[in-house]
């Protein structure tokens, strides 16, 4: 079972992220090396964004009444397109990306109850994904939630949601490393 293994994926990555981040401050989890750059909190809360926005995908799929875009015919495209954004967002590459408008976190501090509202999410994540292993199996290919244009397989659409959420656990280290040392 495919989803037995990402939602175990999902809870290591979430016990990390508590183990990380859990003891510090509402100052600590806003701090930022420069203006230019996210905080822990804009980190964490740009993960749920971009998590979230793929919750209506799934639920449509589970009803019943998710149906691959015409563009989707092109398995090719899909295969291709999905690991260009796999490794785009995998935690060991150091290019930055840049962030589309609708997954940018506030500018405004972030409540300190980020973690425990990330921690929540994560719950949410793992429903959003329990059910979904027959359209695995079948390689439903899926669009991506900005543009029916970008599709990608089901499979490779909640891998890139893990390894992004690895990706800015990595950065949100980095921050806190900083923050230490500063």
């Amino acid at each position: 079972m495919k989803t037995t293994e990402f939602q175990e994926r999902i809870d290591k990555v979430t016990e990390t992220y508590k183990n990380t981040f859990s003891q510090l401050s509402f100052e600590q989890l806003n701090w930022k090396q420069s203006q230019s750059e996210w905080s822990i909190a804009q980190n964490i809360q740009h993960v749920v964004k971009v998590n979230n926005s793929y919750f209506p995908i799934f639920k449509k799929i589970k009803s019943g009444r998710f149906s691959t875009p015409l563009i989707g015919v092109f398995t090719f495209l899909a295969r291709s397109t999905g690991n260009s954004m796999l490794k785009s967002v995998m935690p060991k590459t150091a290019r930055k990306t840049k962030t589309l408008k609708r997954w940018l976190p506030t500018e405004e501090k972030i409540d300190a109850h980020i973690l425990y509202e990330f921690i929540q999410h994560q719950d949410k994540l793992k429903e959003n994904i329990e059910g979904l292993d027959k359209w695995i199996d079948r390689k439903l290919i899926i669009h991506s939630p900005l543009s029916q244009n970008v599709v990608l397989y089901l499979d490779t659409a909640i891998e890139i949601l893990i390894s992004h959420e690895l990706r800015h656990y990595h950065q949100a280290e980095r921050i806190k490393n900083a923050m230490l040392l500063s």
